[in-house]
């Protein structure tokens, strides 16, 4: 289930799932992309094969991201499902922006 944010609010941010068990897609520029890449990267973060650029994700028992950067389009989730979800969530938005 996505509920989307509108107006002035969080252009382009969209909410998925409900409760506990939802995360939030918010798209960031490339350089905000890469910045936060290499720090999920250097916390022992997990790499996430996609088609084009660079994906990673990390979790803690509270809260887990994923990040991809690249062409078609950056973005980071962020929310407290497991990270498998979100890797899934970022593989399928990069298929998406093939």
């Amino acid at each position: 289930v996505r509920a989307a944010l509108t107006g002035e609010q969080l252009p382009g941010v969209g909410v998925y799932g409900t409760g506990s068990a939802g995360f939030v897609l918010v798209p960031v520029s490339r350089g905000i992309a890469g910045r936060v890449l290499d720090g999920a990267a250097a916390a022992g973060g997990v790499p996430i094969e996609v088609p084009r650029g660079r994906a990673v994700r990390i979790g803690t028992p509270l809260l887990s991201l994923a990040v991809r950067g690249g062409r078609g389009g950056s973005v980071l989730l962020v929310g407290t499902v497991t990270p498998p979800v979100l890797e899934r969530a970022v593989v399928e938005l990069s298929g998406a922006r093939t």
